[in-house]
């Protein structure tokens, strides 16, 4: 039997029932799987979640994180996983703000430790002049920000430099349903939102970049736009300072 282990947060535990259903169907005959302790660990979104899938036990327990099983996620397999997990989450808001999903772009900022330290070198969240461009690219009643805190600049000077945005700030929950129900969806450099998005059924647009975390999926009827940020996820920064700097930047340098 394989035992899913809970690593990080919400979006590092999808992945992982993702990469461990994978690994499953790509044997002969698939693996008993424990959710048990992922129910335990996120109670209040997992609940519907049965405590085992699959019948077939080996009689070997594996306990483990799955958070390498990569080779086992290509594109068919990775479509059958979240197929069959997508009936089991709960797509029902419980925040009180209504949500025009039809008239709204969404964008998700990750914060939390991966604005810290090396982590914010390494997670080379998006600049502000990507932004920037699709806002600019597009007309969008409203825009909403959905943040884990505002400890990237670029919302700050996102709200100072354009009216109609909001910000929403929530449980892991909330905000992980607010991007399965997005239409028009910014991706972050987060396991999160890159999670959430593949449960979407109403994905009409898709911003994103393939520096960004993207999980397998065949994004079918919908309009996935991918802006070239190789060049910043190229770039050597220093130091945090530096990293920061160039996030504000409102046009991308790499352009002659």
């Amino acid at each position: 039997m394989l035992i899913i282990h809970p690593f990080g947060r919400l979006g590092n535990n999808i992945a992982q029932i993702l990469k461990c259903l994978s690994y499953s169907l790509s044997l002969e005959k698939p693996i008993k799987i424990s959710l048990i302790r992922l129910k335990n660990k996120h109670p209040e979104f997992l609940n519907n979640l049965p405590e085992y899938l699959f019948n077939y036990d080996d009689n070997k327990n594996i306990l483990d994180k799955f958070w390498k099983y990569n080779e086992y996620t290509n594109l068919e397999l990775q479509e059958k996983a979240i197929t069959m997990l997508k009936p089991f989450l709960n797509y029902n808001l419980n925040i009180n703000d209504s949500i025009d999903f039809q008239n709204t772009l969404i964008i998700h900022f990750r914060g939390g430790d991966s604005m810290k330290g090396n982590h914010l070198i390494n997670f080379k969240h998006p600049p502000y002049y990507f932004y920037k461009k699709i806002i600019e690219e597009n007309i969008f009643e409203n825009i909403l920000l959905v943040i884990e805190d505002q400890s990237n600049p670029i919302i700050q000077k996102l709200v100072d430099n354009y009216k109609n945005i909001k910000i929403t700030s929530n449980n892991q929950y909330e905000d992980f349903k607010i991007i399965m129900n997005a239409h028009y969806f910014v991706n972050s450099s987060s396991s999160f939102s890159s999670s959430a998005i593949l449960f979407n059924n109403n994905l009409k647009k898709f911003y994103t970049s393939d520096g960004m975390h993207n999980y397998r999926k065949n994004f079918n009827n919908v309009n996935v736009i991918k802006y070239d940020l190789t060049n910043y996820y190229n770039k050597k920064f220093e130091n945090g300072k530096e990293m920061l700097d160039f996030l504000l930047l409102e046009k991308d340098p790499f352009l002659i």
